[in-house]
């Protein structure tokens, strides 16, 4: 498929072409309130199904079209920015060779392409400024790892840890101390009608 990167809001997004489509989707977490024109329209998906989406009035930059466009916002499209067959934008096969992502994003994408990987905020910083300085390249290093498509999908995210091991004392009389574990509810219940089960 015709992927590439671009840029969005000054963020750095994966880019698909879709000759299949004849309008630009975004994600709607990438497009400000301030965008959204308060329009609506129907889009009608691949599969046939149809879904009203808000209209936003974005400027994309990319390899394929760069401008402002009114594009159709949906909460998880397959790619961040999905530019389809609008007026101006560049075949899949013949995007233009002579665009250039923002410095942070040339830079961070330098480091990754090194086999470094995705290092995380501050030590994509370390590896920035250990070669390069710019005003504000914290924040921007900071901005271009929120904005990593790679790493929001596989960073786990709320999950509980573990709990802690802890000592566990040494019995040495027989029975003197039993442990049992309540489980339940159980569905459906036992025959006496229990919801609960005992294990010791």
């Amino acid at each position: 498929m015709p992927v590439c990167v671009g840029e969005i809001n000054d963020q750095s997004v994966q880019v698909l072409r879709d000759t299949g489509c004849n309008g630009v989707i975004l994600r709607r977490s990438l497009v400000h309130d301030d965008q959204l024109t308060g329009d609506h329209q129907v889009c009608v998906l691949a599969d046939g199904y149809k879904i009203e989406t808000p209209i936003a009035k974005v400027n994309v930059d990319t390899p394929y079209f760069v401008g402002e466009v009114n594009a159709w916002c949906l909460k998880a499209p397959l790619y961040p920015l999905i530019i389809g067959n609008i007026p101006h934008a560049r075949d899949p096969h013949d995007p233009n060779k002579d665009w250039k992502p923002s410095v942070v994003n040339a830079v961070v994408t330098r480091q990754q392409k090194r086999m470094e990987g995705h290092l995380a905020t501050s030590r994509t910083i370390d590896k920035v400024l250990a070669e390069f300085y710019w005003p504000g390249v914290q924040a921007d290093a900071r901005r271009f790892c929120r904005s990593c498509d790679i790493c929001q999908r596989t960073t786990p995210k709320g999950r509980t840890t573990k709990v802690p091991m802890s000592v566990m004392p040494i019995i040495d009389e027989p029975f003197r101390r039993v442990a049992v574990d309540l489980v339940g509810p159980i569905q459906p219940m036992t025959d006496n009608e229990s919801e609960f089960r005992k294990r010791c």
